[in-house]
């Protein structure tokens, strides 16, 4: 399978399966990693709320808009501006881990 060479070329095929280029990293949102977390999801912003404290409530600015976390959601990077938020079931059944390590 051949990348695409110019943006014409993407644009010609209207569906099918596509794969990522890249490796995705993630991250498992737990009560002792704030400072990993929000390292993670820069440059975007993240801010504990004031509310639910006790499950770990965040919230991150993503360019489509706001996303609440709480602890046990897995985040995926997928760009400089792209996060997605997972539970733990929803990623499993789109992942497998080929890597632990960063």
């Amino acid at each position: 399978m051949k990348p695409f060479k110019q943006e014409k070329d993407y644009l010609a095929q209207s569906e099918g399966i596509c794969k990522l280029n890249i490796d995705p990293k993630y991250i498992i949102y737990t009560k002792d990693n704030w400072g990993e977390v929000k390292a993670f999801c820069e440059p975007l912003s993240i801010e504990k709320s004031k509310m639910n404290t006790r499950n770990g409530r965040a919230v991150i600015d993503l360019p489509a808009g706001n996303e609440t976390i709480t602890y046990g959601m897995i985040l995926v990077r997928l760009g400089v501006k792209k996060v997605l938020i997972l539970s733990p079931k929803e990623f499993r059944e789109l992942f497998t881990v080929i890597d632990s390590k960063n």
